[in-house]
């Protein structure tokens, strides 16, 4: 017999668990962009609690948070344990925890002063959800934003990177900047690491260091429109759109108030293209 707020396992189980071993992701870890990253999402959606955590077998492992008291809980008492199966770019918005079917009967819930709402997103790693990147409150919210979500994926992303270790998008390897466009001169609310290396930093506002007007050129590419930015970086601006959301409805549109800006090297982007076309060439002629 389950307790009715036990998620099922997903049918990759095995192989999810085993991921979450190899890359000792539910080891006690110190990282300073968990706390950039849990600040940031605190800041764009206006919800008090940020959670970062990793499922393993029995356990949530809480590897960064804000505004919650850090502690790990029994798997089967998670919230997040829901995130676990089903579409990977999916996400779980419940706006009145009480009222759902299922996950009121859960105890962080039915606890006095209990949780109320809920928004996550899991963390995927080579097709696995190893963990989930969510925010909660102590009071239900109403027309909870699409655009949140969105904000919520693509700091996974950057969660998924840094706990594997791996980065073929090049999301650490390029600055990667965080701009709310809603206000005037569009403040940096995140900076990685290779940002701060490139000069930029939280509370910046982006139009003291780039032109930003209505004269811009756009263009798209594989990425999204881009820009560029000075004559240093190449800027890629980044959107969500048409991602299904489990429990809110209707799709996730690209946000009106946040945009993910990755500052692209020129320089680096000219020798990695010349280094990729001297290797093509050779094995031309080696043929």
């Amino acid at each position: 017999f389950f307790p009715r707020h036990v998620a099922p396992r997903p049918d990759n189980e095995h192989q999810r668990a085993q991921r979450v071993a190899d890359l000792h992701l539910t080891d006690p870890v110190v990282n300073p962009e968990y706390e950039d990253i849990t600040e940031a999402v605190q800041r764009l959606t206006d919800v008090p609690m940020v959670l970062i955590t990793v499922m393993n077998e029995d356990r949530q492992v809480v590897q960064g948070c804000i505004g919650f008291q850090e502690a790990d809980t029994e798997r089967e008492n998670s919230i997040c344990q829901h995130l676990l199966t089903g579409d990977t770019a999916a996400a779980l918005v419940v706006e009145d925890l009480r009222e759902h079917p299922v996950l009121k009967y859960n105890p962080v819930v039915e606890a006095e002063g209990g949780l109320r709402f809920y928004c996550g997103v899991p963390i995927v790693i080579d097709e696995c959800r190893v963990g989930s990147l969510c925010v909660v409150d102590v009071v239900p919210w109403t027309a909870w934003p699409s655009y949140n979500v969105s904000v919520l994926i693509h700091f996974s992303e950057l969660v998924a990177v840094q706990m594997a270790k791996k980065d073929p998008h090049g999301l650490l390897k390029y600055a990667t900047v965080v701009v709310r466009i809603e206000e005037e001169g569009w403040p940096v609310e995140y900076a990685g690491q290779s940002a701060r290396d490139a000069g930029f930093a939280v509370g910046q506002r982006l139009d003291a260091a780039v032109p930003v007007d209505e004269q811009l050129v756009w263009a798209g590419d594989q990425y999204g429109p881009t820009v560029v930015v000075q004559e240093r970086y190449v800027c890629l601006i980044r959107g969500v759109e048409g991602t299904s959301v489990l429990g809110g409805g209707g799709d996730v549109g690209t946000s009106d108030r946040v945009r993910f800006i990755t500052l692209v090297d020129r320089a680096g982007t000219q020798d990695s293209e010349e280094q990729a076309a001297k290797e093509e060439q050779g094995a031309e002629e080696g043929q």
